[in-house]
Protein backbone atom coordinates (compact mmCIF):
# COMPACT_ATOMS: atom_id res chain seq x y z
CA UNK A 1 0.00 0.00 0.00
CA UNK A 2 1.36 3.70 -0.85
CA UNK A 3 0.01 6.69 -0.03
CA UNK A 4 -0.13 9.65 -1.77
CA UNK A 5 2.33 12.89 0.41
CA UNK A 6 0.17 15.39 1.66
CA UNK A 7 0.44 19.20 0.15
CA UNK A 8 2.33 20.09 3.62
CA UNK A 9 5.28 17.71 2.42
CA UNK A 10 8.43 19.64 1.14
CA UNK A 11 12.04 18.40 0.19
CA UNK A 12 14.10 20.22 2.60
CA UNK A 13 17.58 20.72 3.45
CA UNK A 14 18.33 21.75 6.93
CA UNK A 15 20.75 24.17 8.02
CA UNK A 16 22.41 24.77 11.54
CA UNK A 17 22.09 28.51 12.35
CA UNK A 18 22.54 28.98 16.17
CA UNK A 19 22.50 25.98 18.98
CA UNK A 20 21.79 26.93 22.43
CA UNK A 21 23.26 25.73 25.56
CA UNK A 22 23.70 21.82 26.13
CA UNK A 23 20.63 19.82 25.90
CA UNK A 24 20.58 17.26 28.88
CA UNK A 25 18.37 14.09 30.09
CA UNK A 26 18.81 15.20 33.91
CA UNK A 27 20.20 13.20 36.48
CA UNK A 28 20.61 9.57 35.41
CA UNK A 29 16.97 9.64 34.45
CA UNK A 30 15.10 10.14 31.89
CA UNK A 31 11.80 8.16 29.76
CA UNK A 32 10.46 8.47 26.49
CA UNK A 33 8.99 11.51 26.81
CA UNK A 34 11.95 12.94 27.66
CA UNK A 35 14.15 11.96 24.70
CA UNK A 36 11.42 12.96 22.09
CA UNK A 37 11.51 16.82 23.77
CA UNK A 38 15.20 16.94 23.53
CA UNK A 39 15.16 15.67 20.19
CA UNK A 40 13.20 17.44 18.48
CA UNK A 41 14.55 20.91 20.33
CA UNK A 42 17.84 20.21 18.76
CA UNK A 43 16.13 20.68 15.05
CA UNK A 44 13.88 23.21 16.29
CA UNK A 45 16.61 25.50 16.49
CA UNK A 46 17.91 24.85 12.96
CA UNK A 47 16.89 26.88 9.99
CA UNK A 48 15.35 25.08 6.91
CA UNK A 49 15.96 26.06 3.34
CA UNK A 50 12.94 24.27 1.56
CA UNK A 51 11.24 24.01 -1.74
CA UNK A 52 8.12 22.77 -3.14
CA UNK A 53 8.79 18.45 -4.14
CA UNK A 54 8.31 18.96 -7.96
CA UNK A 55 5.48 16.62 -9.10
CA UNK A 56 4.29 15.88 -5.80
CA UNK A 57 0.64 14.42 -6.54
CA UNK A 58 -0.14 15.79 -3.35
CA UNK A 59 -3.50 17.07 -4.88
CA UNK A 60 -4.56 13.50 -5.84
CA UNK A 61 -6.62 12.10 -3.30
CA UNK A 62 -7.80 8.23 -3.26
CA UNK A 63 -10.80 6.52 -2.96
CA UNK A 64 -13.11 7.25 -0.10
CA UNK A 65 -13.20 4.77 2.49
CA UNK A 66 -16.40 2.63 2.76
CA UNK A 67 -18.90 3.36 5.43
CA UNK A 68 -18.40 0.80 8.15
CA UNK A 69 -21.06 2.48 10.94
CA UNK A 70 -24.42 3.18 11.09
CA UNK A 71 -26.03 5.41 12.87
CA UNK A 72 -27.17 3.53 15.70
CA UNK A 73 -23.35 2.12 15.79
CA UNK A 74 -22.48 0.74 19.80
CA UNK A 75 -19.64 0.90 21.18
CA UNK A 76 -18.79 -2.92 20.33
CA UNK A 77 -19.69 -1.94 16.42
CA UNK A 78 -16.82 1.17 16.91
CA UNK A 79 -14.01 -0.63 18.39
CA UNK A 80 -14.49 -3.72 15.93
CA UNK A 81 -14.34 -1.55 13.23
CA UNK A 82 -11.62 0.80 14.12
CA UNK A 83 -9.95 -2.94 15.45
CA UNK A 84 -10.29 -4.83 12.26
CA UNK A 85 -8.36 -1.50 9.82
CA UNK A 86 -5.29 -1.64 12.14
CA UNK A 87 -5.68 -6.08 12.18
CA UNK A 88 -4.83 -5.54 8.08
CA UNK A 89 -1.78 -4.11 9.03
CA UNK A 90 0.71 -6.39 9.08
CA UNK A 91 3.96 -4.03 8.70
CA UNK A 92 4.16 -0.18 8.97
CA UNK A 93 6.88 1.70 6.83
CA UNK A 94 7.34 5.30 5.92
CA UNK A 95 10.63 5.90 4.74
CA UNK A 96 10.33 9.40 3.67
CA UNK A 97 8.74 11.59 6.75
CA UNK A 98 9.11 14.87 7.93
CA UNK A 99 8.59 16.46 10.74
CA UNK A 100 7.56 19.95 12.19
CA UNK A 101 6.85 22.52 14.89
CA UNK A 102 5.21 25.22 15.47
CA UNK A 103 8.05 27.42 15.48
CA UNK A 104 9.03 26.38 11.98
CA UNK A 105 5.70 27.82 11.10
CA UNK A 106 4.88 24.72 9.60
CA UNK A 107 8.46 23.65 7.44
CA UNK A 108 10.03 20.45 7.74
CA UNK A 109 12.65 20.57 10.18
CA UNK A 110 14.43 17.22 10.25
CA UNK A 111 14.06 14.20 8.21
CA UNK A 112 12.64 10.80 10.01
CA UNK A 113 11.76 7.18 9.23
CA UNK A 114 8.92 5.10 10.83
CA UNK A 115 8.13 1.81 10.83
CA UNK A 116 5.75 -0.83 13.06
CA UNK A 117 4.60 -4.10 13.15
CA UNK A 118 2.09 -4.90 16.06
CA UNK A 119 2.53 -5.72 19.13
CA UNK A 120 5.46 -3.97 20.32
CA UNK A 121 7.73 -3.24 17.51
CA UNK A 122 8.58 0.44 16.36
CA UNK A 123 11.30 2.19 15.02
CA UNK A 124 11.66 6.14 14.71
CA UNK A 125 14.87 7.45 13.37
CA UNK A 126 15.30 11.39 12.92
CA UNK A 127 18.49 12.53 11.10
CA UNK A 128 19.28 16.23 9.38
CA UNK A 129 22.16 15.98 6.63
CA UNK A 130 24.28 18.55 8.30
CA UNK A 131 24.67 16.52 11.77
CA UNK A 132 23.47 12.83 10.63
CA UNK A 133 21.40 10.78 13.32
CA UNK A 134 19.58 12.87 15.84
CA UNK A 135 17.44 10.59 17.51
CA UNK A 136 16.72 6.88 17.31
CA UNK A 137 13.41 5.62 19.37
CA UNK A 138 12.51 2.04 18.89
CA UNK A 139 10.85 -0.94 20.83
CA UNK A 140 10.98 -4.49 20.69
CA UNK A 141 8.48 -7.24 21.93
CA UNK A 142 10.87 -7.44 24.68
CA UNK A 143 12.29 -4.02 25.42
CA UNK A 144 12.27 -0.36 24.06
CA UNK A 145 15.06 2.34 23.73
CA UNK A 146 15.99 5.87 23.64
CA UNK A 147 19.17 7.63 22.00
CA UNK A 148 19.17 11.45 21.11
CA UNK A 149 22.63 13.00 20.06
CA UNK A 150 22.57 15.70 22.63
CA UNK A 151 21.92 13.05 25.38
CA UNK A 152 23.99 14.58 28.28
CA UNK A 153 25.59 12.06 29.65
CA UNK A 154 25.32 10.18 26.47
CA UNK A 155 23.44 6.75 27.13
CA UNK A 156 21.23 4.53 25.27
CA UNK A 157 18.13 4.53 27.67
CA UNK A 158 16.26 1.12 27.67
CA UNK A 159 13.95 -0.80 29.94
CA UNK A 160 12.18 -4.09 29.40
CA UNK A 161 8.49 -3.69 29.34
CA UNK A 162 7.90 -6.30 31.95
CA UNK A 163 9.77 -4.77 34.33
CA UNK A 164 9.02 -0.94 33.11
CA UNK A 165 5.62 -2.05 33.76
CA UNK A 166 6.66 -1.75 37.77
CA UNK A 167 8.88 0.70 37.65
CA UNK A 168 9.24 3.77 39.41
CA UNK A 169 10.41 5.59 36.63
CA UNK A 170 7.00 5.02 35.03
CA UNK A 171 4.84 7.44 36.98
CA UNK A 172 7.25 10.42 36.07
CA UNK A 173 6.59 9.90 32.02
CA UNK A 174 3.54 11.29 30.60
CA UNK A 175 3.31 9.08 27.45
CA UNK A 176 3.54 5.07 27.14
CA UNK A 177 6.02 3.44 24.27
CA UNK A 178 2.95 1.37 23.12
CA UNK A 179 0.90 4.48 22.55
CA UNK A 180 3.05 5.89 19.72
CA UNK A 181 2.22 2.90 17.64
CA UNK A 182 -1.48 4.32 18.62
CA UNK A 183 -0.29 7.69 17.24
CA UNK A 184 0.81 7.05 13.72
CA UNK A 185 -2.73 5.06 12.92
CA UNK A 186 -2.57 1.94 14.37
CA UNK A 187 -5.15 2.41 17.22
CA UNK A 188 -5.95 -0.73 18.64
CA UNK A 189 -8.85 -0.73 21.09
CA UNK A 190 -9.77 -2.71 23.67
CA UNK A 191 -12.66 -5.33 23.30
CA UNK A 192 -13.22 -5.78 26.90
CA UNK A 193 -12.90 -2.91 28.15
CA UNK A 194 -16.08 -1.06 29.23
CA UNK A 195 -17.16 2.75 27.74
CA UNK A 196 -19.05 5.65 27.91
CA UNK A 197 -20.63 6.08 23.96
CA UNK A 198 -20.21 6.60 21.32
CA UNK A 199 -21.33 10.04 22.17
CA UNK A 200 -22.37 11.82 18.88
CA UNK A 201 -20.84 15.70 18.28
CA UNK A 202 -22.45 17.14 15.43
CA UNK A 203 -19.70 17.29 13.29
CA UNK A 204 -19.69 13.56 11.92
CA UNK A 205 -17.75 11.94 14.51
CA UNK A 206 -18.74 9.91 17.64
CA UNK A 207 -17.13 10.49 21.18
CA UNK A 208 -15.66 6.75 22.62
CA UNK A 209 -14.57 7.07 26.34
CA UNK A 210 -12.61 4.50 28.72
CA UNK A 211 -10.77 4.39 31.67
CA UNK A 212 -7.28 2.06 32.01
CA UNK A 213 -4.64 1.89 34.61
CA UNK A 214 -1.80 4.28 33.39
CA UNK A 215 1.26 5.28 34.87
CA UNK A 216 0.64 6.95 37.98
CA UNK A 217 -3.14 5.24 38.72
CA UNK A 218 -5.89 5.36 36.51
CA UNK A 219 -6.22 7.66 32.98
CA UNK A 220 -9.41 8.35 30.98
CA UNK A 221 -8.85 8.41 27.40
CA UNK A 222 -11.47 10.32 24.64
CA UNK A 223 -11.42 8.79 21.10
CA UNK A 224 -13.31 11.27 18.25
CA UNK A 225 -14.15 8.61 15.96
CA UNK A 226 -15.08 9.31 12.18
CA UNK A 227 -19.21 8.36 12.65
CA UNK A 228 -18.76 6.26 8.70
CA UNK A 229 -15.75 5.45 7.90
CA UNK A 230 -14.18 4.88 11.62
CA UNK A 231 -11.25 6.80 11.12
CA UNK A 232 -9.69 7.81 14.32
CA UNK A 233 -9.20 11.59 14.22
CA UNK A 234 -8.42 12.12 17.81
CA UNK A 235 -6.85 10.81 21.03
CA UNK A 236 -7.22 12.39 24.07
CA UNK A 237 -5.73 11.13 27.75
CA UNK A 238 -6.26 12.51 30.85
CA UNK A 239 -5.02 11.93 34.07
CA UNK A 240 -6.11 10.75 37.36
CA UNK A 241 -6.92 14.71 38.60
CA UNK A 242 -8.59 14.64 35.15
CA UNK A 243 -5.81 17.18 33.85
CA UNK A 244 -4.91 16.53 29.74
CA UNK A 245 -1.56 14.76 29.40
CA UNK A 246 -1.34 14.15 25.64
CA UNK A 247 -2.90 14.26 22.50
CA UNK A 248 -2.81 13.30 19.13
CA UNK A 249 -4.51 15.02 16.03
CA UNK A 250 -4.89 12.61 12.80
CA UNK A 251 -5.20 14.28 8.92
CA UNK A 252 -5.12 13.53 5.57
CA UNK A 253 -6.51 9.86 5.97
CA UNK A 254 -5.98 7.89 2.76
CA UNK A 255 -7.72 4.49 2.03
CA UNK A 256 -6.29 2.13 -0.08
CA UNK A 257 -9.20 -0.11 -1.67
CA UNK A 258 -6.99 -3.51 -2.81
CA UNK A 259 -6.24 -3.92 1.23
CA UNK A 260 -8.94 -2.05 2.29
CA UNK A 261 -6.17 -0.10 4.70
CA UNK A 262 -6.90 3.41 5.71
CA UNK A 263 -4.01 5.43 7.79
CA UNK A 264 -2.98 8.88 8.16
CA UNK A 265 -0.41 11.08 6.91
CA UNK A 266 -0.07 13.99 9.36
CA UNK A 267 -0.44 13.43 12.85
CA UNK A 268 -0.39 16.33 15.69
CA UNK A 269 1.51 14.80 18.52
CA UNK A 270 0.41 17.38 21.64
CA UNK A 271 2.03 16.86 25.19
CA UNK A 272 1.26 19.97 27.55
CA UNK A 273 3.22 19.62 30.46
CA UNK A 274 6.47 19.30 28.36
CA UNK A 275 5.32 21.83 26.53
CA UNK A 276 5.53 19.98 23.27
CA UNK A 277 3.90 20.04 19.70
CA UNK A 278 5.37 18.56 16.91
CA UNK A 279 3.53 17.28 13.51
CA UNK A 280 4.72 13.91 11.63
CA UNK A 281 3.92 14.15 8.01
CA UNK A 282 4.86 10.72 6.96
CA UNK A 283 4.68 10.86 3.15
CA UNK A 284 4.21 7.77 0.99
CA UNK A 285 3.18 4.63 3.46
CA UNK A 286 4.31 0.75 2.60
CA UNK A 287 2.14 -2.01 4.25
CA UNK A 288 2.80 -4.98 4.41
CA UNK A 289 5.84 -5.61 2.66
CA UNK A 290 8.90 -7.44 3.78
CA UNK A 291 11.22 -5.35 5.97
CA UNK A 292 14.06 -4.61 3.91
CA UNK A 293 16.53 -5.30 7.08
CA UNK A 294 14.82 -7.86 9.11
CA UNK A 295 15.20 -8.53 12.46
CA UNK A 296 17.69 -5.89 12.82
CA UNK A 297 15.55 -3.01 12.54
CA UNK A 298 14.09 -4.21 15.72
CA UNK A 299 17.21 -4.77 17.65
CA UNK A 300 18.49 -2.15 19.96
CA UNK A 301 21.51 -0.38 18.13
CA UNK A 302 24.94 0.06 19.00
CA UNK A 303 25.67 3.82 18.88
CA UNK A 304 28.60 3.94 20.81
CA UNK A 305 27.07 4.99 24.12
CA UNK A 306 26.78 2.79 27.20
CA UNK A 307 23.43 1.48 27.99
CA UNK A 308 21.41 2.76 30.81
CA UNK A 309 18.44 0.47 32.81
CA UNK A 310 15.65 2.77 33.35
CA UNK A 311 13.81 0.12 35.46
CA UNK A 312 17.31 -0.69 37.75
CA UNK A 313 16.48 1.28 41.46
CA UNK A 314 19.46 3.28 40.68
CA UNK A 315 18.73 5.29 37.89
CA UNK A 316 15.18 5.77 38.81
CA UNK A 317 16.11 8.76 40.87
CA UNK A 318 13.94 11.70 40.75
CA UNK A 319 14.67 14.29 38.30
CA UNK A 320 13.05 18.00 37.88
CA UNK A 321 11.03 16.30 35.14
CA UNK A 322 8.78 19.47 34.90
CA UNK A 323 11.11 22.47 35.80
CA UNK A 324 11.43 23.54 32.03
CA UNK A 325 13.63 26.91 33.06
CA UNK A 326 16.19 25.44 35.53
CA UNK A 327 19.74 24.71 34.98
CA UNK A 328 18.99 21.16 35.65
CA UNK A 329 15.84 20.99 33.47
CA UNK A 330 15.38 17.49 31.56
CA UNK A 331 14.49 19.34 28.78
CA UNK A 332 17.63 21.54 28.82
CA UNK A 333 15.71 24.23 27.33
CA UNK A 334 15.24 28.35 28.48
CA UNK A 335 12.33 30.22 28.59
CA UNK A 336 12.22 31.72 25.54
CA UNK A 337 12.64 28.42 23.86
CA UNK A 338 9.88 26.60 25.76
CA UNK A 339 6.72 28.22 27.55
CA UNK A 340 4.22 25.26 28.84
CA UNK A 341 0.88 25.98 27.54
CA UNK A 342 -2.23 25.26 29.75
CA UNK A 343 -4.38 23.65 26.15
CA UNK A 344 -2.34 23.22 22.92
CA UNK A 345 -3.84 25.25 19.75
CA UNK A 346 -5.88 23.78 17.74
CA UNK A 347 -3.67 22.22 14.11
CA UNK A 348 -4.75 24.24 11.26
CA UNK A 349 -6.93 21.38 10.01
CA UNK A 350 -8.73 21.29 13.46
CA UNK A 351 -12.05 22.88 13.92
CA UNK A 352 -12.31 23.33 17.58
CA UNK A 353 -10.03 25.67 19.61
CA UNK A 354 -8.85 23.41 22.39
CA UNK A 355 -8.73 19.43 22.72
CA UNK A 356 -12.07 18.28 25.04
CA UNK A 357 -11.50 18.70 28.80
CA UNK A 358 -13.25 15.28 30.02
CA UNK A 359 -14.49 15.08 33.52
CA UNK A 360 -14.57 11.50 35.19
CA UNK A 361 -18.01 10.49 34.60
CA UNK A 362 -20.61 10.19 37.96
CA UNK A 363 -22.12 6.98 36.65
CA UNK A 364 -20.33 3.37 35.82
CA UNK A 365 -20.00 3.16 31.76
CA UNK A 366 -21.46 0.45 29.83
CA UNK A 367 -19.32 -2.72 29.46
CA UNK A 368 -19.65 -3.96 25.99
CA UNK A 369 -21.14 -7.52 25.20
CA UNK A 370 -23.98 -7.06 27.83
CA UNK A 371 -27.23 -5.28 26.66
CA UNK A 372 -27.78 -2.04 27.75
CA UNK A 373 -30.54 -1.45 30.54
CA UNK A 374 -31.12 1.47 32.84
CA UNK A 375 -29.12 -0.10 34.97
CA UNK A 376 -25.55 -0.19 33.06
CA UNK A 377 -26.19 2.97 31.06
CA UNK A 378 -25.72 6.74 31.78
CA UNK A 379 -28.76 8.33 31.91
CA UNK A 380 -27.26 11.39 30.27
CA UNK A 381 -23.87 12.26 28.91
CA UNK A 382 -20.81 12.98 31.50
CA UNK A 383 -21.35 17.14 32.76
CA UNK A 384 -18.39 18.80 30.64
CA UNK A 385 -15.83 21.10 32.14
CA UNK A 386 -16.06 24.45 31.10
CA UNK A 387 -14.77 25.25 27.47
CA UNK A 388 -15.33 21.73 26.51
CA UNK A 389 -16.25 21.40 22.54
CA UNK A 390 -17.15 17.83 22.43
CA UNK A 391 -20.59 16.76 23.36
CA UNK A 392 -23.69 18.79 22.33
CA UNK A 393 -25.90 20.13 24.07
CA UNK A 394 -28.96 17.38 24.07
CA UNK A 395 -26.17 14.45 23.26
CA UNK A 396 -27.13 11.05 24.17
CA UNK A 397 -25.91 7.36 24.13
CA UNK A 398 -27.02 5.44 21.52
CA UNK A 399 -28.88 2.28 21.96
Amino acid sequence: MRMKPSASQLDCVVTPTKLGRGYRLGRGYSGLLYSIAVGFVVVSSMGASCTPRAGSPFNLMGPPAPVVLAPTATAADVVAAVNANTDRVQSYQASSASISMPESMGLPLVQASLAAQRPRQFRLRATTAITGPEIDLGSNNERFWIWARRNEPPAVYTARHDQWATSPARGQVAIEPDWLIDAIGLVRLDPAATYIGPLPRGDGTFELRTQINGPGGPQQRAYLIDAQSAYVREQHVYDAGGSLTASVFADNFRHDAATNISLPERVRLSLPAAGLDLTINTGPIVTNVPIADGGQLWTMPQLGSPAVDLAAAGNAAPASAWDLAGVNSVYGRTPEVVTPFAEPPAPSWQSASAPPQVAPAAAPSPTIGVARTAENQPSSPPTPRAGFVGIPAGGQVLP
